[in-house]
């Protein structure tokens, strides 16, 4: 009561009164259980009891006690704010929000206002408690009052944003506001009730610490739920840890080079992050947050490096630590109402200075001047003793002793004085390499940037506030500008800087000056060269350029070394680059005035320029490597920089070294060829070497020495772009010209006319002093390659060259007439040869036609006989001249024998044209041709091997290769006159045969005009045979006048045979006839007009050709025959018993139905061919090729079935033809056009034979090749396509012939036929695919034109390359000969019997087409088919070769 008496409060008067009431009711608790325990000592429970009350009765004197001491002092409005703090957080931190007004910005705001008035009121509280404990109330009650605001805006802020996470946080600092102001109530409560009392002064210390930190985290809460303003709290966040450890030591840098180029990419990242941040604050401010990231980590860097960098440098050591020691002073005096606080900056002080004191022996170790080191240790004595002074001074601030705080505010300047004597006194680097200006500019750049983005998070709430804005690019250009003097701090530190910045400077304006005299080149006499290069040459323009060329390759090795290994080097190569390229710059624009070609000066120029500019790029390189030598792309720059120089030095100086070594080897060559001029005044022996092989030698060497010239000329004329082959041409010129020397003496010396030997050695000295004057215009050439004066004496040079070469050439004749007369008698074959040739060439276009002028009169027989003793001429001719060649025999003499066999050899070409002129076939006129030029092709041979022979005395390859060719030559000679005799032979038989006729016929019509004779025939029938006989003996001779003259002998036989049978029966007819004079003339008429027409036929049959004039002819009197004949039938029916006469073929077999019934057979025939091939299968083979074995021979099968289907499609056309041909023959309205013809018959039936024959033979080497029968090979198998070919044509054109040209038939025998032709000519293509396939050819041999062969060797290689041609070209004649013989012995094997019997049952083959008609029909020509149905194409007998239907090509 006492207590509470002196209590002016009525609330804590009412608290004293009930905490005594309390210590008052737990006494008495005490007394019970204590007389409750007494009753049983032993009771557990009772005992518990008794301890229970003891403790409330303890707990009541506290809260009593307590009571009394707070009494007075605010203790009770300290409770109640406490718990009206509680009570509005839980009130207000629920999560929802109280309005809907305003965004998270404006929140922020609010908090912000509110806290800072939370700020004031607890300030008031803390200075209550230590002063005032009376005023601790007041401060308490105003306290409780911010606290709802606080707690309002923080709950509409997490409710407001839309981060869960974000919410949650700003709800729970909140919550720790709270619980932490109602806390620091309570500590204020107590040392307001402790006046004085240490530990109670530092809780309340630390309890508002506690609290002001957690305002922090509350206002970060809040700013980190608003878009951006999280990372722009990090940044901030990150820009400070930077700053503070920017005056903290860093561990020595490697190489401070790095850290530099560290630094500048970090302001290059901080530049781009702020120019970002500037174009994204007003419409993206979210982006605002992650830029500001991307400018705090370069800021980071920038701050990292700088301090790395540094770390060599003591005095920026001493001046971190001597900086941190000041900052943490400040610190210190700043915090003097934060006692703990204080302390700890004091402490860092402490630390600080001990590093100060490291870094000030470092640089005093290093200092030479005694006077400064002095100054140094000093003025670090005095901060230490003011770090020392101000430590203690923060003691007696903690510990509250009176003045402390004065105390402490005096010894922060103090420290702050000695620490700007440190930095006065601290030594700076004598290399020049001084960091301080550095770590300022990094600390401007991380101040600036620091506040740059405080204003982003004003910003980042209001994009459009205009202040804001204005506020953002006012900061933005101080960080720029704080960036950029951080770039030129940090490139006045990077090795070689300032020299690379010069040299890149100079090089530009090198670059600028080659740049402005390309131009000036374009314009001719406008570009001058410099003063000091004035009079400079070409050459001395070159020869300096390549010296500079190759000093500055040094330095550019020296460049890049420096760069790699040695930066401090980099300058001194930096500054000699730069010093070089002046100079190189100033020599190539002398050498471009130097010159003269347009474009010359614009390629030096460029390859100058190609050079700097590589030169320029590597410089920026180096810079680049300085600060970059663990990076792989900066290196791989580097490397391809110094590449690229070094190419380019390279190709300049090999473009202009080539000029110039050119034209020194130019020099050297002219001085040698001048040597060889006084050489050539007397010849030399020849050493046993002949005339000719000493022509033969230097023949060689002036091609070779053209060719060389040639090569030195074009290398001139192309010395731009290959300069180094001036000079090489040119010594290769020198080095051929002694070889030319000395065989032209030796020439001179083997010459047997003085003359000649003499105009030799002129000759040669022309050559020289040519080949020199051209040597000295190439040079001029080579210096200026578009120099038109030069390059048109150059041409005179070379042609002046080319005119004494030929003059040489030309001596060297003089004194060879054996060249000359061999020469021109190869010529004279050559051009025999020719004729020859076309000849043949003509006579196969026009079917047999030669221009050759024939005397009137001239027979075959007596041209061979002149043609066979030519050629015995000519043997010994040749005898002679292999003999001379060999033999002691003079040039002139044997240049004699090569004109007069070159003269005989053309006599024999002309008398073989007659000889071929008067052959009626085709194939011995182009036999007789080819004999002969064969002939002219091996004595060229001769002419050769003789001239090499006589040239190279006792040669024995020469000798052996003459006696080939002579070999060659005397079978060419024999197998001309055999062809010739036998082709003459043929056709000479024919022609007497032909004669004798004509005389026998002509003799019997000489009888028949006489009176008397004749045979007894009274019967006008009987003479019907023998004028059957006597149409088909004509047909026979029309058929075979130009190819099988035994069957034409035969035929001219039966001719004159059945006339005579004829006029006979005729003259034994008109008897008869009696008085009847009108038929018996008539009878007469028809008769001679016959024998008449007949003989004007066999006159034309001996001069008959393979032309379609003289086929035409033929027909045309054939038929005159047949028409003739016919007219004797009218004649016959007007005599007594030849009434019933109806036509000629009224008797004997039935030649139609026999020819339809060959025409099944073969059908037949054909039929089982198809089922033979059907029934065939390819073996199997196992093969790895591409085309099988079993692909070739399916091939094969399927073409011959082809063959054969197109075959029997042919034959079945071909009957119906037939059948067709019958029905109309019966039909009395077409009866009078299509009359019996046997002989047309015969032919037919003969055809169909033919087919069904050759379509066997077919299917016999199918089956053989496929099964690989020895003897079948490709060849047999397409000569027997090519026979059936031959017959299906043949049988074609004689269905055809007496076809319905209008009728279906006629069309489908055409279409037949085409379809047999493609399917043999499938078989032939499987075949050669198959011939491939199976034979593996081999490569004939040939001469490799690289070979190195001596002139014999080569004239020796072509002569028997000449004689294989012939020996080949023989082999193929005799194999066509062969073919042709084996075709006439068939024939005759199978030919008509004497009789002349038409019956085919006698199994020989039918004559050809003549008939009542007497048109011969077309035939397939030579390709196997009888010589009597040699083709004669159209009705009108043209040649097979064209006009009148198929012709397969001669032979096979």
């Amino acid at each position: 009561k006492a207590v509470a008496s002196t209590i002016d409060a009525q609330p804590a008067r009412t608290k004293v009164l009930k905490a005594a009431k309390g210590v008052a009711d737990e006494a008495e608790r005490v007394l019970h259980a204590g007389r409750a325990l007494s009753t049983d000592p032993k009771d557990a429970s009772l005992s518990a009891a008794s301890n229970r009350a003891k403790e409330g009765l303890d707990s009541a004197i506290d809260y009593l006690l307590a009571s009394a001491n707070s009494a007075g002092a605010g203790s009770e409005e300290c409770d109640q704010a406490a718990e009206a703090i509680q009570r509005a957080a839980a009130e207000a931190l629920t999560g929802f929000p109280s309005s809907q007004r305003g965004d998270l910005q404006e929140y922020a705001e609010e908090l912000a206002q509110a806290l800072k008035a939370l700020d004031s009121a607890l300030i008031q509280v803390q200075d209550a408690a230590r002063n005032n404990p009376r005023q601790l109330g007041p401060a308490a009650n105003l306290t409780a009052s911010t606290m709802p605001p606080i707690m309002s805006s923080a709950n509409n802020a997490s409710a407001k944003t839309t981060d869960r996470v974000a919410g949650a946080a700003i709800l729970s600092a909140g919550k720790q506001l709270a619980d932490d102001t109602a806390y620091l109530l309570a500590q204020a409560k107590v040392a307001g009730s402790k006046p004085g009392d240490y530990n109670a002064d530092q809780a309340l210390t630390a309890a508002m610490k506690e609290v002001r930190t957690d305002m922090a985290e509350l206002l970060k809460a809040v700013d980190s739920a608003i878009p951006g303003k999280r990372d722009l709290l990090a940044s901030r966040d990150m820009i400070e840890a930077s700053l503070g450890r920017l005056t903290k030591p860093s561990v020595m840098s490697e190489n401070p080079q790095i850290n530099l180029r560290e630094i500048s990419e970090a302001a290059r990242r901080l530049t781009e992050a702020l120019g970002r941040i500037v174009a994204s604050a007003r419409h993206f401010p979210e982006k605002l947050g992650p830029y500001s990231k991307e400018a705090a980590a370069a800021v980071s860097d920038i701050i990292d490096a700088s301090k790395d960098a540094a770390s060599h440098d003591n005095a920026a050591g001493v001046h971190l630590s001597a900086t941190r020691v000041n900052l943490d002073g400040d610190k210190a005096a700043a915090h003097i109402a934060d006692a703990p606080a204080m302390l700890d900056d004091t402490k860092a002080v402490a630390r600080d200075t001990s590093d100060l004191i490291a870094h000030v022996k470092k640089a005093a170790q290093r200092e030479t001047d005694s006077a400064k080191k002095r100054e140094l240790i000093i003025a670090t004595d005095k901060a230490t003793q003011a770090a020392t002074i101000l430590a203690e001074a923060a003691k007696a601030v903690a510990n509250r002793q009176p003045g402390a705080e004065q105390q402490l505010v005096n010894a922060a300047k103090q420290l702050e004085t000695t620490i700007r004597a440190v930095l006065k006194s601290n030594p700076r680097s004598k290399s020049g390499q001084d960091f301080i200006p550095l770590l300022d500019a990094a600390r401007k750049v991380a101040e600036e940037t620091s506040k740059l983005v405080d204003v982003l998070r004003v910003v980042s709430g209001k994009p459009k506030d205009a202040t804001a804005q204005t506020q953002l690019v006012v900061h933005a250009q101080a960080t720029g500008e704080a960036i950029r003097g951080l770039v030129e701090a940090a490139e006045n530190l990077t090795c070689g800087h300032k020299e690379c910045k010069e040299a890149v400077d100079i090089i530009q304006r090198a670059i600028g000056d080659l740049d402005a005299t390309a131009i000036s080149a374009t314009v001719p006499g406008l570009l001058k060269a410099p003063a000091s290069k004035a009079g400079a040459t070409n050459q001395q323009c070159k020869e300096e350029l390549i010296a500079l060329s190759r000093d500055l390759a040094g330095v550019t090795s020296k460049l890049v070394n420096a760069s790699k290994n040695n930066p401090e080097e980099l300058g001194a190569s930096a500054k000699a680059a730069s010093e070089l390229v002046p100079q190189i710059v100033e020599s190539a624009i002398a050498l471009t005035a130097a010159t003269a070609d347009s474009k010359a000066q614009q390629d030096q120029l460029k390859l100058v320029k190609n050079a700097v500019d590589s030169l320029l790029v590597l410089v920026q390189a180096s810079r680049m490597a300085i600060g970059n030598p663990h990076d792989k792309d900066v290196m791989l720059s580097l490397a391809e920089a110094a590449k690229s120089v070094s190419g380019g030095i390279t190709e300049l100086v090999s473009s202009l070294r080539g000029g110039v070594l050119g034209l020194r080897a130019c020099d050297e060559a002219m001085k040698a060829i001048d040597a060889l001029v006084s050489e050539l005044n007397s010849a030399s022996s020849a050493g046993g070497k002949t005339y000719g092989q000493c022509t033969d030698e230097l023949t060689v060497n002036a091609k070779n020495l053209v060719d060389k010239m040639s090569q030195m000329v074009a290398a001139a004329k192309n010395a731009q772009a290959q300069p180094e082959k001036v000079g090489e041409t040119c010594l290769a010129v020198s080095k051929l010209m002694p070889v030319l020397v000395a065989v032209a003496r030796a020439s001179a010396g083997a010459a047997t006319d003085d003359k000649v030997s003499q105009k030799l050695l002129a000759s040669a000295r022309t050559v020289v002093t040519t080949s020199r004057d051209c040597v000295g215009s190439t040079k001029n050439v080579a210096a200026d390659p578009k120099n038109q004066a030069s390059i048109i004496a150059l041409s005179d040079s070379q042609r002046n060259v080319t005119t004494a070469l030929a003059g040489l050439l030309g001596a060297l004749r003089e004194g060879a007439t054996l060249e000359r007369d061999a020469e021109m008698a190869i010529a004279k074959i050559q051009a025999t040869t020719s004729d020859l040739d076309s000849a043949a060439l003509f006579a196969a276009a026009t079917a047999g036609q030669m221009e050759v002028q024939i005397q009137k009169g001239t027979s075959l027989d007596a041209v061979q006989q002149n043609l066979s003793k030519s050629v015995q001429k000519l043997s010994s001719t040749a005898t002679a001249v292999s003999a001379g060649s060999t033999q002691n025999v003079s040039q002139e003499e044997l240049g004699k024998r090569f004109k007069e066999y070159a003269g005989e050899i053309e006599q024999i070409a002309h008398q073989t044209k007659i000889v071929a002129s008067l052959l009626g076939d085709l194939t011995a006129q182009q036999d007789v041709l080819t004999a002969a030029k064969a002939l002219t092709l091996s004595s060229q041979s001769l002419i050769l091997s003789a001239r090499e022979s006589a040239s190279r005395p006792g040669d024995k390859a020469s000798q052996e290769q003459l006696n080939k060719v002579s070999q060659s030559v005397a079978k060419s000679i024999k197998d001309l006159v055999d062809v010739s005799e036998n082709a003459s032979k043929d056709a000479v038989r024919g022609i007497k045969e032909l004669d004798k006729a004509q005389t026998e016929i002509q003799r019997l019509i000489e009888f028949f005009e006489k009176q008397g004779g004749g045979s007894n025939t009274t019967n006008p029938r009987e003479v019907l045979p023998c004028l059957r006989n006597l149409g088909t003996s004509t047909g026979q001779l029309v058929s075979n006048a130009t190819s099988n003259k035994d069957a034409l002998c035969r035929a001219a036989q039966d001719t004159t045979r059945h006339m005579e049978e004829m006029l006979n029966n005729l003259k034994g007819l008109e008897k008869v006839l009696g008085d009847k004079l009108n038929v018996r003339n008539e009878l007469h008429t028809a008769g001679t007009k016959t024998a008449q027409t007949t003989l004007k036929l066999l006159d034309a049959a001996k001069s008959a050709k393979e032309t379609p004039e003289s086929q035409k002819e033929l027909s045309q009197l054939s038929e005159g025959v047949a028409d003739r004949i016919m007219d004797v039938v009218k004649a016959l029916r007007q005599v007594p018993g030849g009434e019933g006469i109806t036509g000629l073929h009224d008797s004997g077999p039935d030649f139609d139905a026999i020819a339809e019934q060959e025409l099944r057979k073969a059908a037949k025939m054909i039929e089982d061919a198809a089922n033979r091939l059907l029934a065939s299968r390819p073996r199997p083979v196992n093969s790895g090729d591409f085309l099988t074995e079993e692909d070739i021979n399916s091939a094969i099968l399927e073409a011959a079935r082809a063959i054969t289907v197109a075959t029997a499609s042919l034959v079945k056309a071909a009957t119906l033809a037939q059948r067709d041909r019958i029905a109309k023959q019966r039909d009395p309205k077409t009866k009078a056009f299509y009359r019996a013809d046997p002989a047309w018959a015969n032919g037919l039936i003969s055809a169909a034979q033919a087919v069904g024959a050759t379509t066997m033979d077919l299917v016999e080497s199918s089956n053989g090749f496929v099964q690989r029968t020895e003897g079948t090979d490709d060849a047999i198998l397409i000569s027997s396509a090519r026979q059936v070919a031959a017959a299906t044509a043949r049988l074609m054109a004689a269905s055809r012939a007496k076809s319905d040209p209008f009728s279906e038939t006629h069309a489908t025998l055409g279409n037949a036929s085409k379809e047999v032709a493609n399917a043999t000519q499938l078989l032939v293509e499987a075949a050669r695919r198959a011939a491939e396939w199976v034979n593996q050819p081999q490569d004939v041999p040939l001469i490799d034109e690289n070979a190195d062969l001596s002139d014999v060797a080569r004239r020796k290689a072509a002569i028997e390359a000449q004689a294989r041609l012939l020996r080949l070209q023989a082999e193929m004649e005799k194999a066509q000969k062969a073919v042709t013989n084996i075709n006439e012995t068939a024939y005759k094997g199978a030919g008509m019997q004497q009789g002349g019997s038409s019956n085919p049952a006698q199994g020989r083959p039918l004559p050809g087409p003549g008939g009542a008609q007497g048109r011969p029909l077309p035939g397939p020509g030579r390709s196997g088919a009888p010589p009597g149905a040699q083709g004669r194409g159209g009705p009108v007998g043209g040649s097979g070769r064209g006009r009148g239907g198929p012709q397969p090509t001669r032979g096979n």
